[in-house]
């Protein structure tokens, strides 16, 4: 008989043990509130811890990525050091207090819908073999487009011109020629014989 660990990015690792086995190494990645960011600056979290106290001298470094930096960035931290040893000047590196990761979602100008991206998880440096042999799942996150869609324009169409009627130069009349009036002249009197 043996312990079984599952674990999703949504929900926290369920473990089902039998007695007489120690705990594997299992790193626990619960998002708080939904997996979204948005266009606006809206941020994701999620929280990161560790199931069971790393080997003595064995840090756990746990490297967090977004696949696509043009949707969302992980803004702080990048990388989560578990110490397994307790110390009073840096107690948010011990192995057993919670670390929160925050996302934001950041903006363009494009209209592109709602995009989907993935915060990765990654086991970078410890000698603790059981957490370094742990293959993390993705936390998948969806970044909400804040840009409206531009109206459709509507091309121009001119009226339709009337056609001009052909231009047709009205008949003129036929000139009638003058008719010549013949000349005659009056007759002279006939002068008294002197």
């Amino acid at each position: 008989m043996h312990r079984v660990a599952v674990c999703t990015v949504s929900l926290a690792c369920l473990h089902l043990a039998f007695a007489g086995y120690a705990p594997p190494a299992t790193i626990h990645v619960v998002p708080l509130g939904p997996q979204e960011t948005t266009e606006d600056g809206g941020e994701a979290y999620l929280v990161v811890s560790l199931s069971t106290k790393p080997m003595v001298d064995a840090p756990v470094t746990v490297e967090v990525a977004s696949t696509d930096e043009s949707e969302g960035q992980v803004l702080r931290p990048w990388w989560l050091v578990f110490r397994p040893w307790h110390d009073a000047s840096v107690p948010h590196l011990t192995w057993d207090v919670p670390k929160t990761v925050t996302v934001v979602g950041m903006d363009d100008v494009a209209v592109d819908g709602d995009q989907q991206y993935r915060v990765t998880l990654r086991v970078i440096n410890t000698n603790d073999q059981g957490y370094a042999a742990l293959n993390l799942p993705d936390v998948t996150l969806i970044n909400n487009d804040n840009d409206a869609p531009q109206p459709t324009p509507i091309p121009y169409t001119p009226a339709p011109q009337p056609t001009p009627a052909p231009y047709t130069p009205e008949p003129q009349p036929t000139p009638i020629p003058p008719t010549p009036i013949p000349y005659t002249p009056a007759p002279q009197p006939t002068p008294a014989p002197y």
